[in-house]
């Protein structure tokens, strides 16, 4: 049996990193809800996914996950990465465009220095 879902956010400024844990699926909608409530009051700039601990990604869960990328990216006009995917997993949701290629790193550290490096540019 899966881990039931839960998430754990840091907050820094305008930097997020959201550690997410266990399966995303039907029951995870409640944790997915509070966790875009919390990303729209923080309203951070930048957000990283970090998937380390997913054991699943159910498709009930696709819609919750593409409007919390969707608040980052049109709502906060923010910048997201997602990371810590595993190779079966990172291949199913971009296939299923979940996730974009270009919005994937290999961990929260690489995911934090590009966006300080955006950061330095704006």
């Amino acid at each position: 049996m899966d881990e039931k879902f839960q998430y754990l956010a840091a907050t820094k400024g305008e930097f997020m990193v959201v550690s997410l844990v266990g399966a995303i699926d039907d029951a995870a909608e409640e944790q997915l809800s509070a966790l875009y409530g919390e990303i729209e009051h923080q309203r951070p700039r930048f957000v990283v996914l970090n998937f380390h601990d997913v054991t699943l990604v159910e498709r009930s869960a696709y819609r919750l996950l593409t409007m919390v990328q969707m608040l980052v990216r049109s709502e906060l006009n923010g910048v997201i990465r997602s990371c810590g995917l595993k190779p079966k997993l990172r291949r199913l949701l971009e296939q299923e465009a979940i996730l974009r290629q270009n919005e994937i790193c290999d961990n929260v550290q690489i995911a934090l220095n590009l966006f300080l490096q955006m950061r330095g540019k704006a």
